[in-house]
């Protein structure tokens, strides 16, 4: 069962890998793997070596690229929660393309998850979980993601469901994203995200970001905050009672590298905190530092520096 001190944090969806294209360089990724990565690196940046056990729940093929993946989850401490599908082949995605919100995102694996029993008790422990809308195109693998947060959901104890939207091309629809909406209670949007959104749920793009995260908050009530990031402004936090504003000192912005997964660092730093007893506020400072040293970097989980904590959380 695990140590029941542990906070168990999953990463629920799409695990790949980045392809480089020009450098022919495959780098392991997906969303819901990068928050785990970070999560775990966080927490034991915060709390401890033995603060946090981490899982990544999604689907690999029966092949050399998903043999890879179990590698790099033990290889990085990370919980295997891996179904294995022989039709259809571990996920790999352009990643130049990608970026370029331009890459057709082949079929995979990740598109195949299936429920089990091992799926059932790791969702009644769950303390906190984090999943996007990318993995939840295909009907079998959105079926297996609401039925894990629906047995997160029945927890006795308060729990973190974080719907990161992380919107990529068309692979969304009206219906993913209310069912996500209705069973998370933080929900994290970029700036850039936000018209799209609005776009899908009412058909209105929406001209004021803030305006749309206020408006969402009010009309759930399952909701209880919502992140809006602003790039390299900072993000502002919407709960019921206040809106918590972090401005990114422009000694601390950064000239990007790669901002792959930083969206993801952010969350996962964000989500740390949160889970060790911190407000809000101090949760964004630490996550913007966290998601600043990721775009300095190339990748999407770099190995954090040895001054990490200092130079992420000052006197945490």
């Amino acid at each position: 069962m695990g140590n029941p001190d542990k906070i168990v944090a999953v990463g629920l969806g799409e695990v790949l890998y980045d392809h480089d294209v020009v450098t022919d360089e495959y780098t392991f990724g997906g969303a819901p793997a990068n928050f785990a990565d970070h999560f775990l690196k966080c927490s034991r940046l915060i709390s401890g070596p033995d603060a946090a056990e981490v899982h990544v729940v999604s689907a690999v093929g029966d092949d050399e690229r998903g043999r890879a993946v179990s590698a790099e989850l033990e290889a990085r401490g990370l919980c295997d929660g891996l179904c294995r599908v022989g039709e259809l082949p571990t996920g790999v995605v352009d990643k130049r393309r990608d970026a370029a919100g331009v890459n057709e995102i082949l079929p995979g694996a990740w598109d195949a998850m299936t429920w089990s029993d091992a799926l059932a008790r790791l969702a009644a422990r769950t303390d906190v979980v984090c999943f996007g809308s990318l993995a939840q195109r295909s009907a079998a693998s959105h079926a297996t993601v609401v039925r894990f947060l629906d047995g997160v959901i029945r927890r006795e104890r308060p729990t973190l469901r974080v719907f990161d939207v992380n919107l990529r091309q068309d692979f969304f629809s009206r219906e993913v994203l209310e069912e996500s909406m209705a069973r998370c209670n933080i929900l994290k949007i970029s700036d850039e995200e936000a018209p799209r959104v609005a776009g899908c749920l009412t058909g209105c793009p929406a001209a004021d970001p803030g305006g749309l995260c206020r408006e969402l908050l009010d009309r759930r009530e399952n909701l209880e905050m919502v992140i809006l990031t602003e790039g390299a402004e900072g993000s502002r936090v919407f709960t019921r009672n206040r809106i918590s504003a972090y401005v990114i000192p422009r000694g601390e912005r950064v000239r990007p590298v790669d901002t792959v997964g930083a969206g993801d660092s952010f969350t996962a730093a964000f989500c740390a905190m949160l889970a060790a007893g911190y407000d809000i506020w101090p949760a964004q400072a630490f996550a913007s530092k966290v998601a600043a040293f990721v775009c300095s970097c190339a990748g999407a989980t770099p190995e954090y520096p040895a001054a990490a904590k200092t130079e992420f959380s000052g006197n945490l």
